[in-house]
């Protein structure tokens, strides 16, 4: 059985083969990562994967602390990977 992190990794894969032969969905990308210019490429690109629509993503605790904002509840997250070159999801 496929761990989560595998399946985020062929995710994460699969989407930049398609990016880099559709121009139609690299423009999609684009208007996503303007959003979310912040991110690294790697969370980008799993923001889109995941969330095309995101608007605005960061972790809960920062929603919570900082804007006071609270996320609902049964919402589901978007999984990235934790630090470049680590096996771990954050």
């Amino acid at each position: 059985m496929a761990t989560k992190y595998h399946l985020i990794t062929e995710l994460y894969d699969e989407t930049l083969t398609k990016l880099t032969q559709d121009p139609k969905m690299w423009a999609s990308f684009l208007v996503s990562a303007g959003r979310n210019y912040k991110l690294p490429f790697e969370e980008q690109l799993l923001v889109f994967a995941q969330r095309p629509d995101a608007k605005a993503v960061l972790e809960i605790g920062r929603w919570n602390t900082l804007y006071g904002r609270w996320v609902n509840k049964g919402s589901k997250g978007i999984a990235v990977f934790s630090d470049p070159g680590s096996r771990r999801l954050k």
